[in-house]
């Protein structure tokens, strides 16, 4: 078998981001790793008759870039309907809506996402679900904020949950209610995934595909990595299908997630994947959730916000908060904190 590189790229603007060698003409590579970079003759050293060649006249190459801070999981899944991006009036989000209800079957979940809390900066009474019930008529729905610090329900999709009034959590979550009964507004992870959980998602190989693609689409703009900052065991067990298959074109770093419902048992369960890693993926990185977002007042603050809000932490036991902290990096976590 050749050992010479099966892929070369010559006669191209190349950016190295090597301080010493800003620039080249050419790379080579074999099996997906660089085996050369420089000059079109130094790369010709490092190919033979058997290596594809590219023309790069017109080329212009960098390296992929890394995203430090991305959900492309968690987004592949809820970056589903209606694309809110951008729309800072009530108005231009119910039209949104309304036209998804139209392109979907009768009694489907209407959904959105990238909703921003402008929208209802000027509505009395804020955020609420009651605002859609003319555009979805009757249909479940379920929006989700930009940040994924907040969603958006109406009645039927609270129904489904078997949400009707306050619920009690361990953080600082929220189903915002008046009067006893839920608006549609809910507040940070607890409270979201109570709807959330019933809302039909692709499983199996379907959802696999639906992660490759959202991949292979970022790839295609030069987004070659990215810090993951969601994660769990069972995410890692994910990628390593991912990858098994071919299906992984991204470099990947996966912190686990922790929070104020991790208990002593599931930190113990937890702390042993700090090892875990692919060819394109690892572990070894560890986030905790002490505070929400400014907009909803389950941000943490040195100064409480213009409604008062902000000086109690999401996670309620900073104790506990530190004992996972000190055990994580013990265990050789790299730690960080939300």
């Amino acid at each position: 078998m050749s050992a010479f590189a099966d892929r070369a790229v010559l006669g191209a603007s190349i950016r190295t981001l090597d301080p010493q060698r800003p620039h080249a003409t050419a790379a080579a590579w074999r099996d997906g790793v660089l085996t050369c970079v420089g000059t079109d003759d130094e790369v010709r050293a490092a190919i033979d008759g058997s290596t594809e060649r590219i023309d790069g006249r017109g080329l212009h190459l960098v390296p992929g870039l890394v995203d430090s801070h991305q959900h492309p999981f968690l987004g592949a899944r809820q970056a589903v309907g209606a694309d809110l991006t951008g729309l800072r009036t009530l108005a231009e989000v119910r039209a949104a809506v309304r036209a998804e209800r139209a392109r979907i079957p009768d009694g489907a979940w209407v959904r959105g996402f990238a909703l921003a809390y402008e929208a209802f900066d000027e509505i009395a009474g804020g955020m609420r679900g009651d605002l859609f019930d003319d555009d979805v008529q009757g249909s479940p729905l379920f929006l989700r904020c930009f940040d994924f610090h907040t969603a958006l329900v109406n009645d039927a999709a609270l129904a489904i949950a078997g949400v009707d009034g306050p619920r009690t959590f361990v953080e600082s979550a929220e189903v915002v209610c008046v009067d006893g009964r839920p608006t549609g507004e809910l507040r940070e992870w607890s409270a979201i995934t109570l709807v959330e959980s019933v809302v039909p998602e692709p499983t199996g190989d379907d959802l696999l595909r639906v992660y490759r693609d959202t991949f292979l689409r970022q790839a295609a703009v030069g987004l070659t990595g990215s810090h993951v900052m969601l994660g769990d065991p069972d995410l890692l067990v994910t990628c390593a299908e991912l990858e098994a298959r071919g299906w992984l074109p991204a470099r990947l770093v996966v912190p686990l997630r922790f929070e104020p419902t991790t208990t002593a048992e599931q930190l113990d369960d937890w702390l042993p994947h700090v090892g875990d890693r692919g060819r394109r993926w690892r572990a070894g990185s560890a986030k905790f959730f002490i505070d929400g977002v400014v907009e909803t007042g389950t941000a943490w603050l040195e100064e409480p916000d213009a409604e008062g809000r902000g000086l109690a932490p999401f996670w309620p036991d900073p104790a506990w908060y530190a004992e996972c902290v000190r055990r994580a990096a013990e265990a050789g976590f790299q730690c960080i904190t939300h």
